[in-house]
C-alpha cells in the first residue's frame, strides 16, 4: 500500500476573527461615544427644582469671550462641574445663599501643570428660593442672572452636560 504522508497540518491564526472583532469595538465605540447629549429645547419642559430645593440652569454660549480655555465651576468650594462651549448645567440648591467661583484652565486637561493658572474667582452669590428656577449666563469668567426669556433664546442648542443617570448629575 502506497502511503502518501499527510500534508503538514495548517496552523489557523484567528488574525481575521480578531480583526473582526476590533472593527466592530471601535464602530461600537464610535456609535456610543457620539451619542449626543439632549439640547436645551428637548428637555426645557422637564427642567424643574426638585422637592424643597431650587434650580439654577448655569449655560455657556458658543462664541463668547475667552471661549478657548477650559473652564471649572464650584458650589461651595467644591468642584462642580467644567464648563465648554454650548453647554448647559442644571445644579439642583438648597435655599439660602449660593456662591459659586470659576476657575480657567488653558492647558484643557486638569493633571497638567499651568504657570498662569487663573485662582477661582468669587460670584456674587445668588439667594435661592424653593421652587424657583434661575437662568445664569456664563459669559468666560462671570456669572450673570438674567430673565427666563433671554436665557431660553441664549440657550437654544445648549447641551445638557449632566442630565440624569450621567455622572454630575445632582
Amino acid at each position: 500500500m502506497n502511503h502518501h504522508p499527510s500534508p503538514p497540518r495548517r496552523r489557523i491564526v484567528p488574525t481575521k476573527n480578531l480583526f473582526r472583532l476590533l472593527l466592530a469595538a471601535a464602530c461600537l465605540c464610535l456609535v456610543v461615544g457620539c451619542a449626543n447629549p439632549p439640547v436645551y429645547q428637548t428637555v426645557r419642559g422637564s427642567l424643574v427644582p426638585e422637592p424643597g430645593k431650587g434650580l439654577v440652569l448655569i449655560y455657556y454660549r458658543s462664541g463668547v469671550a475667552n471661549g478657548a480655555f477650559k473652564w471649572h465651576l464650584y458650589a461651595k468650594q467644591c468642584l462642580t462641574t467644567r464648563l465648554k462651549h454650548g453647554s448647559f448645567y442644571a445644579y439642583q440648591a438648597d435655599p439660602g445663599p449660593v456662591r459659586f467661583m470659576t476657575s480657567q484652565n488653558p492647558t484643557f486637561v486638569d493633571f497638567v501643570p499651568w504657570p498662569n493658572k487663573q485662582a477661582a474667582v468669587e460670584q456674587k452669590p445668588i439667594t435661592i428660593h424653593r421652587h424657583q428656577t434661575y437662568y445664569v449666563d456664563f459669559n468666560g469668567g462671570d456669572l450673570k442672572l438674567v430673565s427666563a426669556d433671554i436665557a431660553d433664546r441664549d440657550m437654544e442648542g445648549c447641551e445638557w452636560i449632566n442630565p440624569p443617570g450621567e455622572p454630575g448629575h445632582p
